[in-house]
């Protein structure tokens, strides 16, 4: 059986270890309120900026990708925690100024140094050459059919990456951006309406349907089971229409 003594020493792999994790953590001791949403987007927009008006993008691109670039530069690009860390790697910034993001202690191009991302940070392979009719093609369809799709969507069906397609097609990109979002809000108000009309109908037919007393936690797990409207939007229904749909029941 083995024992451990006091005088062991853990060998542990510095990569396997992730110090920027580890500095990130104890940075988030003192923490009290969230990071400002879309800091990372706006800093890599920042530097894009400056390495873009002093004819310098190539050598900042050497450092952080040009799709990597373009693709966070972009106030709609969700940031991953391993993206994160990429960024805030080759930029040679810890991750927490990075997350902050407004005052950055790095105030240069942040160009890292030449060594490699360790093994454990680095994005999944991709293929070197694009198809850049395949993405036209895709977007110009997506653009003409009668339900918008997302740019994500768009990039999975043809194997590329947003980034891509929005460095060699920024104008479709932006107009299926635009038509991707009408369409989520399109969407979530008829829902909205969906949920109205629910909640008036619940509380109506309610005694016909139950013996129980009508409570609000009662109708939204009816109308979550009945309808197949998200939860957040039928909770939202019931909280604005609960007393109005009880008057309209009045003599």
């Amino acid at each position: 059986m083995n024992r451990v003594a006091a005088d062991d020493v853990l060998q542990v792999n510095s990569e396997a270890a992730a110090p920027d994790l580890i500095k990130f953590v104890g940075d988030l001791v003192h923490r009290s309120v969230p990071f400002p949403e879309g800091a990372t987007n706006r800093y890599v927009d920042h530097i894009f900026d400056e390495a873009w008006a002093s004819n310098r993008e190539r050598e900042l691109w050497e450092r952080l990708p040009r799709d990597d670039c373009i693709r966070y530069a972009s106030a709609n690009e969700p940031v991953t925690l391993p993206a994160a860390r990429r960024i805030a790697y080759l930029l040679e910034m810890p991750l927490y100024e990075l997350l902050e993001g407004d005052l950055p202690s790095v105030q240069s191009f942040g160009f890292a140094t030449e060594q490699l991302l360790p093994e454990s940070m680095r994005p999944g392979k991709r293929g070197s050459k694009v198809d850049t009719k395949a993405i036209e093609e895709r977007l110009l369809a997506a653009l003409e059919a009668s339900t918008p799709i997302s740019l994500r969507q768009a990039a999975r069906d043809i194997g590329t990456t947003v980034g891509a397609m929005r460095y060699h097609f920024p104008g479709l990109v932006s107009r299926l951006s635009l038509a991707w979002a009408a369409y989520l809000t399109s969407e979530l108000n008829r829902k909205k309406i969906q949920a109205r009309e629910a909640t008036f109908n619940g509380i109506q037919t309610w005694r016909q349907r139950h013996t129980k007393p009508l409570s609000r936690k009662g109708l939204l797990a009816d109308l979550m089971r009945e309808t197949g409207i998200p939860k957040n939007v039928l909770r939202e229904a019931i909280q604005q229409w609960w007393l109005p749909a009880l008057r309209a029941l009045e003599p």
